[in-house]
Parts: structure tokens; C-alpha cells; sequence
């Protein structure tokens, strides 16, 4: 549940897991594409998770200027995106409306 940049996964060496079939997903253009899965350990601060991952989609050298302009984050400007399942075994919340991660207590259902 991790994207991560193509080159980033070859640089940390990692070897597809041939257990796992494929991930197949729908992209937001409509077209339908499979992606290989990979295991890696996500760490984050003091805490770590073993993590799915798949190469993400995003062009890694394209220029865009509309997103250079606009100031908005896009999967281009960063190496790799957290999923749901990601930040649930990092124990971690999106507070969406401040753009920031926070710690699940105990008290949180």
C-alpha cells in the first residue's frame, strides 16, 4: 500500500515478490494496468511496518509547469505516497484539514 518511484525501488534493490499476483487497478485516465508487488519495512520516526509496495505511475522526469505554478503537491513532486494500509500499520492518522500525520492513542475508535 505504498507507491514509490521505479527508480527508488531499484536503488533500494528490492525484489519483486513472486508470491503475490500482480495488483491490478483502474487508473483515473480509465485505463486498467497491473503492477508488481514488492515488501519493504516503512519507518517513520520510531515506528515500523512491513509494507506492500508498487511502482507508482507517475513520470518521474516529466516537466510540468502547470504544477510548478499552481504550488500544489502532486505524486511527481514526491519519492513515494503512504496508503490506508500503510499509515494503519505505522499506528497513524491523516488530519487532512492540517496536512499532517498523527499518532492513533488508545482512545481513538
Amino acid at each position: 500500500d505504498v507507491d514509490l518511484q521505479e527508480s527508488k525501488i531499484k536503488a533500494l534493490g528490492l525484489v519483486v515478490d513472486d508470491s503475490e499476483i500482480p495488483a491490478l487497478f483502474e487508473t483515473a485516465g480509465g485505463v486498467t494496468t497491473t503492477a508488481p508487488i514488492y515488501w519493504a519495512i516503512a519507518k517513520l520516526g520510531s515506528r515500523e511496518a512491513r509494507v506492500r509496495l508498487s511502482p507508482s505511475l507517475a513520470e518521474e522526469e516529466e516537466d510540468s509547469e502547470d504544477s510548478e505554478d499552481s504550488g500544489e503537491d502532486t505524486l511527481q513532486d514526491e519519492d513515494a505516497l503512504l496508503g490506508h494500509d500503510a499509515l494503519a500499520a505505522l499506528n497513524l492518522l491523516v488530519d487532512c484539514r492540517h496536512r499532517r500525520l498523527l499518532v492513533e492513542s488508545d482512545q481513538v475508535m
